[in-house]
């Protein structure tokens, strides 16, 4: 990954994801829940576009959100 930006971003909601709890661990699940099904219509826009640079960066993006969401849901 070369976004240095998505990397801070990931990073920043691993943490949380790590310090919450209770409802506040539920509505960051949900909030990311929310982000990852965002990119995935990105990415599944960008396919339909036949737009192969765009379909790459969502693929990557989709990836973090999913292992986030899945973080989130394990602690829960």
């Amino acid at each position: 990954m070369t976004d240095p930006e998505l990397l801070e971003a990931i990073m920043e909601a691993r943490e949380a994801v790590e310090a919450a709890d209770g409802a506040a661990l539920t509505a960051l699940r949900a909030r990311h829940a929310s982000a990852a099904d965002a990119v995935a219509r990105d990415l599944s826009a960008a396919f339909a576009a036949g737009d192969e640079a765009a379909a790459r960066v969502a693929v990557v993006r989709l990836r973090y959100a999913t292992r986030v969401l899945q973080a989130a849901t394990d602690r829960m």
